[in-house]
């Protein structure tokens, strides 16, 4: 690709006034004279209406795609997870690639790093909250006492 820029363009090709002979007398009426019969659009309004059309048919196209998506919901919100993981997985187990692992090993470093943290997490926060579970269970039950009577 090499700094090439791949894009598209609408262009209109309507012609912006009539042409004129060389003594004076209109030629013949340009593209758009010759359908409607009146003058071509200015430059300006030939721009919003060409803007206007690709907001229509990306609009269009973008419902479209919605419609689809609904349909499908179930294969579409599980194509998103797998993306996301992807997304989120893809870095790490890059580095791990660089360092010499092979391709299928940092997946799954990468993988049993993404389900170890939280679940380090939580068994670090159940060990600290465990022994005040009874405390807490006593307090919660004399609210609750309190709020009935």
């Amino acid at each position: 690709m090499g700094g090439r820029s791949v894009g598209f363009e609408i262009r209109l090709t309507l012609a912006m006034r009539p042409r004129r002979r060389s003594d004076g007398e209109p030629a013949e009426p340009g593209p758009a004279q010759q359908l409607s019969g009146r003058p071509a659009l200015p430059a300006w309004l030939r721009s919003a209406q060409a803007y206007g059309v690709a907001a229509l048919v990306l609009g269009a196209v973008t419902w479209f795609a919605l419609v689809v998506l609904l349909k499908v919901a179930l294969v579409s919100f599980g194509l998103v997870v797998a993306l996301l993981l992807a997304a989120l997985l893809e870095p790490g187990a890059g580095l791990l690639r660089r360092l010499g692992l092979p391709p299928a090993l940092a997946a799954v470093v990468s993988v049993l790093v993404l389900l170890g943290v939280p679940v380090g997490v939580g068994l670090l926060l159940y060990s600290r909250g465990s022994p005040q579970i009874s405390d807490l269970r006593s307090t919660v039950t004399a609210g609750l006492d309190d709020v009935r009577s």
